[in-house]
């Protein structure tokens, strides 16, 4: 069965919209998405970079959108694990999960400018299939 629903990307600016004109709408949306019958909602985080201005919690987000709407899947599409701890993440987890449905994705990789705020340097992915043979 194939799941249809929304990708939020945080990608609006303050000479655009305003931060609170921006939560609002992704809540009206999520709302709207939710009594449309899609199967879930989506947010990703990201610090600077092309996008990820107005998200830097989208589990905080999440919360907000789990509390306006009764029966869609909550998702991230990216949560960067190293600028949390372990244990107030799996603490602001369980506000989202509650009675609602909660995927919870890590990326892989991050963004370079994301990985030096944190004193690292960030690696390029290489597939599996490339590891394995040899060519990564």
């Amino acid at each position: 069965m194939t799941r249809r629903g929304i990708s939020l990307l945080p990608d609006c600016r303050p000479e655009r919209r305003s931060a609170t004109a921006y939560y609002h709408d992704v809540l009206a949306i999520s709302r709207l998405a939710d009594s449309a019958g899609l199967d879930y909602v989506k947010m990703t985080e990201h610090y600077l970079g092309s996008y990820g201005g107005y998200c830097p919690s989208p589990l905080t987000l999440l919360a907000a959108v789990a509390a306006q709407t009764s029966r869609i899947r909550l998702m991230t599409a990216a949560l960067l694990p190293a600028f949390h701890h372990p244990v107030q993440l799996a603490a602001h987890i369980t506000y989202v999960t509650g009675d609602w449905l909660f995927m919870f994705l890590v990326p892989p990789v991050t963004y370079a400018v994301e990985s030096a705020l944190r004193g690292g340097r960030a690696r390029r992915w290489v597939p599996r299939r490339e590891r394995s043979s040899g060519h990564g």
